[in-house]
């Protein structure tokens, strides 16, 4: 069985490859990524530069 664990991540902490659990906007409200994002590193940057601290991650378990 598979779990699904949605978890919120520090920017600093996520690594390429991780996938955003929800939209993530900012604090005017743009919208800045999809959920099913896929973190690239170029995509962490772009992050960075928005002061993003927080990013909402989607993390598989199996049991």
């Amino acid at each position: 069985m598979v779990i699904m664990i949605k978890s919120k991540v520090l920017l600093e902490d996520c690594e390429v490859g991780m996938v955003l659990s929800e939209d993530l906007y900012n604090d005017s409200g743009l919208l800045l990524m999809k959920k099913g994002t896929i973190l690239t590193p170029e995509k962490i940057k772009v992050l960075s530069r928005r002061e993003v601290t927080e990013v909402p991650i989607e993390e598989t378990r199996s049991n």
